[in-house]
C-alpha cells in the first residue's frame, strides 16, 4: 500500500475504560508523534479493526492512550497485511480542530512499506 495520509476515526467517543479521547489528543498528541497501529481481530464493529495508539512518556511510567481507529474503508485492505506479518507504522502528520470549542482531529501518515 506504500505511505499514504488518513484522518483517524473515533476521536470524539471515549475509550470503553472512560478515558476521553479528546484530553488526550489536546494534552499529549504532538506532530511527529508515533502512532502504534494495533489489530483489533474480535471488536464489536469490525473484525478488521485497527486501533491507533500512543505512548505518552511520563516522568516516572509511560501511558499507552487510544486515540482512534484507521477508517473501516482502509482497515480492511490493511488487517489481512498486518495479520499476515508485514510490520505497519503511523506517525502523526496534524492536528486539526479544537478552536472554537471545536472537537481535535488526527492525521496521520502510515508507512505500509513494512519498514519503520
Amino acid at each position: 500500500m506504500g505511505t499514504f495520509n488518513t484522518k483517524l476515526a473515533g476521536v470524539t467517543y471515549d475509550c470503553p475504560n472512560g478515558t476521553n479521547r479528546q484530553q488526550v489528543i489536546r494534552k499529549y498528541v504532538k506532530v511527529g508523534q508515533r502512532v502504534f497501529l494495533v489489530r483489533e481481530p474480535n471488536n464489536q464493529y469490525s473484525p478488521d479493526a485497527i486501533g491507533a495508539w500512543i505512548v505518552h512518556k511520563g516522568f516516572f511510567k509511560n501511558t499507552k492512550y487510544h486515540i482512534g481507529y484507521i477508517a473501516n474503508s482502509i482497515s480492511c485492505r490493511l488487517a489481512g497485511e498486518i495479520d499476515g506479518g508485514k510490520k505497519v507504522t503511523g506517525r502523526v502528520k496534524d492536528i486539526t480542530g479544537g478552536c472554537a470549542g471545536a472537537s481535535f482531529g488526527v492525521n496521520i501518515e502510515v508507512n505500509a512499506n513494512y519498514e519503520d
